[in-house]
Parts: structure tokens; C-alpha cells; sequence
């Protein structure tokens, strides 16, 4: 008997042409290779009783089941707890997925806090599916295999110099304006093609998605290999100043986050002038305070 499979996408922003999937195409052909024929494909919204229906119809329907969305520590994220509830389970913080999440984060400048604890929460009859990417674990209950994913790798920073180089040579600028328009076009382009869902639901504000920008930057980091995002510490909005630090492995990108920040205050209609951006002292990567003043 041959054995078939399912696939479950669940997500706003592919249905809302946001954000392409990927999955589909990666899971079917390596199915194929293992001789399991893929039988349907399904993409639903962020709706619990949909999500519900969907997982328990496609547990009976087929011999395996892919559920893709869900890892990352989004406010807004009910795809574990649906899964559960489809199977009659309890969710649990795991013990292993606790443990490898916090091991994980000791090697970076990321706090393990309470968001990114949550993504150590699984059924209670499950067992647990190795992330190589940001070491959240997937899950598997009964038939079903929670959260797989695509991996890809993000590029060296060489790369982007090079281009930034490229580009101040043939457009008569300095690396530091061309990586200024990089963060520009990452927030016109990429940000709002790429992941405006997960941008919407960030914030609504400037101030707000800036805070929470450390958690949009984990959900992110689920689709790529060796990607260690920056950490952002936001000030709260006084006398229509704000500070935000930026610290990261990565050294010489000043530029870019001042690009990024100025095309965010003009994504959320909130003009502001970068007064000030000061280096603060860390031991490796870079560690900086822009210094923002917002218009009245």
C-alpha cells in the first residue's frame, strides 16, 4: 500500500500574497524521493476552528500530515495550541526543548525570556523534531509533524559590502550613504513584500515595533541557517526623544540600521531626524545608540 501525505499551511500572510511559500515545492519533491505520494496541499488562515478541522480531517485522510507555521515566539501565534486541541492534548513546556532553547541563547546577546520560552511549549503526547535552524523545536503527534520548514542560509556580510561598494562606485556615493539606502530598501521592499503580516502584527507604532522587533527578528530567523539576529533595547518615548541601541556580532552596518530606522518612521507616517549615533564600548561586534528626535 502506498503511503500519501498532506500538507497544512497555515499562515495570513501567504494567503495574503505577502509572503511566498516555499514548503510545498521542498516537501513534495523530497516525499517523492522516499516514495510517499503526496495526495493534498492546503493553505488556511490564523483562525483556530479552521486550523482544528483542517488538522483532524487530514489525520484521517492520509498516512502522514506536514504542518508548516508556528515556530517563533509571536504574540499573535495559536498554532501549537490548535494542534493540541485537534488532538485532544495538553500543551506542556518541555523539559529537552526548555533545555536545548537555553543553551542555545547563552551563546548569543539574546535574553531567554518569556517569549522565547514559549517555543519550549509542545502537546503533551508529542515528540520533539530537531531544529538546526534557531534550535526551536518542531514536534510530532501521532501522524502529524509540526512545523517543518524550508531552510536557507543567509548571506556574509562580505556580500553586502561588496554590493554597497559596487553601488558608491557606479553612483558616485559613499559606502556609508549606499548602506544607508540598503536599510531603506530593506524596509520598503523586503519588509513590506516579504513580511508585512508579521510586520502588522509587530506594532502600530513606531515605538511599539521597535520593542518588539527582538521577537519578529526569532520568527524570522526559523527559515535561515546560521543567522544570529541583532538585539534592539528601545527607551520610552520622552519629551518626543527616543534612543535605541543596536547591538550585534556584526560590525559596520551603523549605516544600514540608520537607513532602516528612517524608512520604519516613514512606514508608520512618523517623521523623526537621527540627532546622534554614539558607539558604546563592547567587547566584539558592535553595540550603538541612535539617538532619535521625533517631529510634534
Amino acid at each position: 500500500m502506498v503511503s500519501t501525505a498532506g500538507i497544512i499551511i497555515i499562515g495570513d500572510e501567504i494567503l495574503s500574497g505577502r509572503t511566498k511559500d516555499t514548503n510545498i515545492n521542498w516537501i513534495a519533491t523530497e516525499l517523492n524521493k522516499i516514495g510517499v505520494r503526496l495526495i493534498e496541499a492546503r493553505i488556511i488562515p490564523d483562525d483556530s476552528s479552521t486550523i482544528i478541522e483542517t488538522v483532524k480531517s487530514f489525520s484521517n485522510k492520509f498516512t502522514y500530515v506536514f504542518s508548516c507555521g508556528g515556530i517563533g515566539p509571536t504574540h499573535d501565534d495559536i498554532t501549537t495550541e490548535c494542534v493540541a486541541k485537534a488532538f485532544n492534548q495538553e500543551l506542556v513546556k518541555s523539559d529537552e526543548a526548555t533545555r536545548r532553547l537555553k543553551f542555545h541563547y547563552e551563546g548569543t546577546n539574546l535574553e531567554f525570556n518569556e517569549a522565547r520560552q514559549k517555543m519550549a511549549i509542545v502537546p503533551s503526547n508529542s515528540t520533539l523534531i530537531d531544529n538546526p535552524v534557531s534550535v526551536a523545536p518542531g514536534f510530532r503527534i501521532e501522524n502529524l509533524f509540526g512545523d517543518s520548514f524550508l531552510s536557507m542560509r543567509s548571506y556574509d556580510d562580505e556580500i553586502t559590502f561588496r554590493l554597497a561598494v559596487a553601488s558608491s562606485d557606479v553612483l558616485g556615493i559613499d559606502v556609508d550613504t549606499a548602506l544607508h539606502a540598503f536599510g531603506e530598501h530593506w524596509v520598503n521592499h523586503t519588509l513590506a513584500k516579504e513580511y508585512d503580516a508579521l510586520a502588522r502584527s509587530t506594532g502600530s507604532t513606531m515605538l511599539e515595533f521597535l520593542t518588539n522587533l527582538n521577537a519578529l527578528h526569532d520568527r524570522i530567523s526559523t527559515t535561515f541557517l546560521d543567522y544570529q539576529p541583532p538585539e534592539f533595547r528601545v527607551s520610552a518615548l520622552e519629551a518626543n526623544r527616543m534612543d535605541v541601541q543596536y547591538i550585534s556580532h556584526r560590525e559596520g552596518l551603523n549605516s544600514f540600521v540608520a537607513g532602516l530606522l528612517v524608512a520604519l518612521s516613514n512606514r508608520f507616517n512618523e517623521p523623526m531626524t537621527i540627532e546622534e549615533i554614539e558607539s558604546l564600548p563592547v567587547e566584539s561586534g558592535t553595540h550603538t545608540r541612535f539617538k532619535l528626535l521625533m517631529a510634534v
